[in-house]
């Protein structure tokens, strides 16, 4: 299997040019732009069933011997932009289960969250902010496994998967619980969200010492890695569906702690968050938006025109079915602002998209990608 010393003068090309876009310097086309395709994605969901390792979850050789196998085979096969990280994952609820949330286990499926652990305004007051992390299972495992990935490769270890407070306090409230607690008792949601962003806070510097990240580097967020001076990411896919007002109260200072303690960072969702627009120029330290835009490119389009002279925009769509692909690239070469854009499709071998859904479907990403690069490089 291949090596990340092997890479080293690929990725430095790379990375010279996604530090470029994240300058918001001017490509003339889309041709020009860093275009990192994922054909392999550290999380199981869009793959065959053969092709789910076994305890791929629990076991860390198991875990790192996947991902390089995919790092293998794209770099055998691919000239794009793509830069390898390793990734130490178990799903999108380890803060969550520390305080408390039943996490259901399955042996080839992410772990998700089955059950909420905030029942009344009492278990809202009681947060607090949490530390130890070596003795809860899931953040322990996380850190073993960070550790014996560095041992046992060369490869550059990410923190694992980053939830915002408002994602993670949706899940231990409830959504619609969240939405009356919200109007219940709204300063106990507040300090809530605020114990939740300090927590998360300190569960970054944690795995930062474990992975050997500098406070203002990022070895990887969602399939891409920021230039130095970026430090963190976060997820926070529940902005797509609460309102601006709530936003700027309650979540925008919390990006900003989040980011300007880690010197910048990158939000993603999955969606369409427009609404936030204004609030975004509110972030302190926001350096680039990662979406999914599930197809939506006029709306892409739209944050590039109101948010482009500020921050770099990356586009995260799953690809499209093969019916829709050719229309869709089409669509990104008209639409799209080359300047400050960075395009990091991911294609899945069994799940594509399609009319801003899913879909099962079956092909070999590695033609996929080589058919994608050949129409936005022409």
């Amino acid at each position: 299997m291949i090596s990340y010393s092997e890479l080293k003068p690929r990725i430095e090309k790379s990375k010279e040019k996604i530090k470029k876009a994240f300058n918001l310097f001017p490509f003339e086309n889309i041709s020009d732009i860093p275009i990192a395709l994922t054909t392999y994605t550290y999380w199981l969901d869009g793959k065959e069933k053969k092709n789910k390792p076994y305890d791929y979850f629990y076991d860390s050789d198991v875990q790192l011997k996947h991902q390089i196998e995919g790092f293998t085979r794209h770099f055998e096969n691919l000239d794009d932009d793509y830069i390898p990280y390793l990734m130490p994952i178990m799903g999108t609820c380890i803060l969550q289960s520390i305080y408390g949330c039943e996490v259901k286990r399955y042996k080839n499926r992410d772990l998700t969250v089955t059950g909420t652990c905030i029942k009344d305004k009492n278990d809202l007051d009681n947060l607090k902010i949490e530390g130890n992390f070596e003795n809860y299972w899931m953040t322990g495992e996380i850190l073993n496994r960070i550790k014996y990935f560095r041992n046992n490769s060369d490869f550059p270890v990410s923190i694992t998967d980053p939830q915002s407070p408002l994602d993670m306090l949706a899940q231990m409230i409830g959504h619609v619980n969240f939405c009356y607690f919200l109007k219940d008792y709204p300063q106990a949601i507040k300090r809530g969200l605020e114990v939740l962003n300090q927590t998360l806070i300190k569960w970054i510097k944690k795995q930062k010492e474990f992975n050997g990240e500098a406070i203002n580097e990022c070895h990887g967020a969602l399939n891409g890695v920021p230039p130095k001076g970026i430090g963190v990411w976060v997820a926070d896919d529940d902005s797509i569906w609460v309102n601006p007002d709530f936003y700027r109260e309650m979540i925008v200072p919390l990006h900003s702690k989040l980011f300007s303690t880690f010197s910048a960072g990158i939000l993603h969702y999955c969606g369409n968050s427009s609404q936030h627009i204004e609030n975004f120029r509110k972030i302190d330290g926001l350096r680039g938006i990662c979406l999914n835009s599930m197809g939506d490119l006029a709306m892409v389009r739209e944050l590039q025109e109101k948010l482009g002279d500020q921050i770099c925009i990356i586009l995260l769509d799953i690809c499209p079915i093969e019916s829709e692909l050719d229309g869709f690239l089409k669509a990104i070469k008209k639409k799209l602002i080359p300047r400050g854009l960075i395009i990091q499709m991911i294609i899945p071998e069994a799940i594509g998209a399609k009319n801003g859904g899913y879909v099962f479907t079956h092909r070999d990403p590695i033609k996929t990608a080589n058919k994608i690069l050949k129409t936005l490089r022409s």
